[in-house]
């Protein structure tokens, strides 16, 4: 056995934030990142959002079909305009990597999210809320948005029960 790392280990530090739940939400951008390549061999972006309700991650993969579309989604909901030739790395792969000067024009700007459910890959039994897509903020900045309260609700806590009626069992 080695040293003893329980001694000088950090605690885990858990967030106390909430994710945000299905939906659709005005979220701004608080971190542009590369990740790993898939398995494909593409490029992937984690977009970190947030808004008063909480945060979520969103793994973006610059795939030839969807990824290229959901970056152009991106761009037009956010005002940022979309890649030159010189914005975008050759890594190998059929659609290349933006580059990191690139990424960080959407840091801080904000967009409406389309949040949905959706099966996990491993355990299809499980639903994970994941960001389908993105609009313009001044879409959802209407009766369309997720009022406050429904992710406590779809969580099976009710944010208010006074008109909802008794039901006995």
């Amino acid at each position: 056995m080695s040293a003893n790392l329980f001694k000088t280990a950090e605690a885990w530090d858990v967030s106390t934030g909430m994710n945000i739940g299905e939906g659709n939400h005005v979220a701004k951008i608080d971190g542009i990142e590369h990740g790993d390549r898939t398995p494909g061999g593409h490029s992937k972006v984690i977009i970190t959002w947030s808004n008063p309700q909480g945060t979520i991650r969103d793994f973006l993969t610059l795939d030839p079909v969807g990824g290229v579309a959901k970056v152009v989604a991106l761009c037009e909901a956010t005002g940022v305009d979309r890649p030159e030739d010189e914005d975008i790395e050759d890594d190998g792969s059929s659609v290349g990597k933006l580059k990191d000067a690139y990424l960080k024009k959407f840091t801080g700007k904000e967009a409406g999210i389309v949040v949905r459910n959706e099966p996990d890959f491993k355990d299809p039994t499980k639903e994970w809320a994941r960001v389908q897509g993105y609009k313009p903020a001044d879409l959802f900045r209407s009766s369309d948005t997720t009022p406050p309260g429904a992710i406590q609700e779809a969580a099976g806590t009710p944010a208010s029960s006074k008109d909802e009626p008794k039901i006995p069992f």
